[in-house]
């Protein structure tokens, strides 16, 4: 089912809102809306509970209309709320139908939905991208920002203030993402990790053989770990298990990764499991762990790429 966001004015309504878990909107002295799920039918009862405001004004009847209309029959169970408050927003869920409250209608709070508020308190409006911000800004009662659900979720998840830096990089992030899926052959990534190892600093790497012994690897990397003068040199051998993967990665190619490294011996030889996947499944990565191989995702292959440049990641050091 897609979820929908919708920004829903409360105004002073919000404490009470808070306290008993809800949102709503006003239409208090219409208590027969739910029975009139066709547009015009609906305009036709706001029209007559609310005469001296409706009544010969077309643009104020179908704004309210249009409010009135996506909170009763557009939003649904599992869609998301945002409330603007002074500091920001708060973000509910709604776990309910639309009803009609006659305790609400003293106060015009009488069509209510039930929720749950994602957090306790009101999400920083620094949080928020610049469109989203604008949306909170709304007049109307009840106005749809599906359009941007992704910019809600980072606001959610934010640690810290939206920044310059952070929105650019994620761009960055999303582009490399995208062309390391489209781009980018088997042969070509692993050639991208080998001129990943090289800008990272190995002395000497290569692409191997399909064809070898017991297990698999694709990319060998030098590296040397000198820490003073010639007499204390020590070469690290790190082998590379590379896969083009989207979803999840299994513990298979780490296995594959184990094995030749075991063929090799010593403790020289470290391994690296690196994949396009986002993740890796639990087994996969508690089969890494008990053999000391670093396994670098998704994000960390995307980190790793912009931390050492784009040219030098593409190749452009040979």
């Amino acid at each position: 089912m897609d979820k929908n966001a919708y920004v829903l004015r409360l105004g002073q309504r919000l404490p009470k809102a808070i306290q008993q878990n809800v949102v709503g909107i006003g239409w208090a002295h219409a208590p027969d809306l739910l029975q009139h799920p066709q547009w015009d039918a609906l305009k036709t009862s706001l029209r007559q509970a609310y005469p001296a405001m409706y009544e010969g004004n077309e643009r104020s009847l179908g704004n309210g209309a249009g409010s009135v209309w996506r909170f009763l029959f557009e939003m649904k169970t599992g869609d998301l709320v945002l409330v603007p408050c002074d500091e920001g927003f708060h973000l509910a869920e709604v776990v309910s139908d639309a009803y009609f409250e006659p305790a609400g209608v003293s106060d015009d709070f009488a069509w209510r939905r039930k929720i749950v508020w994602r957090k306790a308190g009101a999400i920083p409006r620094s949080h928020a991208s610049n469109e989203l911000q604008k949306r909170l800004k709304v007049r109307n009662t009840c106005a749809s920002a599906t359009d941007l659900l992704n910019d809600i979720c980072k606001a959610e998840a934010a640690k810290g203030p939206v920044s310059f830096n952070s929105t650019a990089l994620s761009g960055v992030h999303e582009a490399v993402s995208k062309a390391l899926k489209s781009s980018l052959n088997d042969r070509q990534l692993e050639e991208l990790v080998r001129s990943l190892a090289l800008a990272s600093g190995a002395t000497s790497a290569e692409v191997l053989p399909k064809r070898g012994p017991v297990g698999d690897a694709d990319v060998k990397a030098v590296y040397d770990l000198r820490i003073g003068g010639a007499h204390m040199e020590a070469k690290i051998q790190v082998l590379y298990q590379v896969k083009h993967h989207q979803g999840v990665s299994d513990a298979y190619g780490i296995q594959q990764l184990i094995d030749r490294m075991d063929v090799m011996g010593g403790e020289a030889v470290k391994g690296c499991f690196v994949t396009t996947a986002p993740a890796v499944t639990a087994e996969a990565q508690t089969l890494a762990e008990a053999n000391d191989i670093l396994v670098v995702k998704e994000r960390e292959l995307i980190d790793w790429i912009l931390s050492v440049g784009l040219g030098s990641s593409l190749g452009e050091r040979d």
